[in-house]
């Protein structure tokens, strides 16, 4: 199995140090930073300080403009990654990483089951705010924010697509 991974995650050297702590591992870890099997709740990986994929869907948002009003916010039904503002406008961000496209395109991961549980929250959140600043007559849309990774976890490119979900 590792030389399985070894080969989907070269520079790792999986083969040769089947993924414990070592020297070597935790040196390629620096380099690299943490890779798809890495378990987050080692702690050299979850004390990496490398962007998390929101923040980096958040820095693109940002630079385009929008105003950021929430990110994670969760219910029974789900959670929108992001939520937004732009112009008059309520922009929930759906964020979805992908390394490659052998699990498919990012903007194929929305089902339409998943769709209807993304409108649901949103929805939800904006019975949520006491203030009323948000009510039935807002405009609303759901994007999705995909972001495609090298083999490292670099940063490749950002695609933004809006409207993603159709309702």
């Amino acid at each position: 199995m590792m030389g399985e991974y070894d080969a989907a995650f070269p520079g790792y050297g999986f083969a040769q140090h089947k993924g414990y702590a070592t020297r070597q591992h935790l040196q390629r870890l620096r380099e690299f930073g943490p890779c798809d099997i890495h378990r987050r709740s080692f702690a050299p990986v979850a004390q990496a300080h490398l962007p998390l994929p929101e923040q980096s869907a958040r820095l693109h948002l940002e630079s385009k403009g929008y105003r950021i009003v929430a990110t994670n916010f969760r219910t029974r039904a789900g959670e929108i990654d992001i939520v937004a503002q732009q112009d008059d406008e309520l922009v929930f961000v759906e964020v979805k990483t992908r390394r490659g496209e052998s699990f498919g395109r990012a903007d194929e991961s929305i089902t339409h089951a998943r769709a209807e549980r993304l409108a649901e929250v949103a929805e939800e959140f904006m019975q949520s705010r006491s203030d009323g600043q948000y009510h039935s007559g807002t405009a609303w849309r759901i994007d999705l924010v995909c972001l495609n990774l090298d083999w490292r976890g670099k940063l490749l490119s950002v695609n933004h697509i809006e409207h993603a979900v159709k309702l």
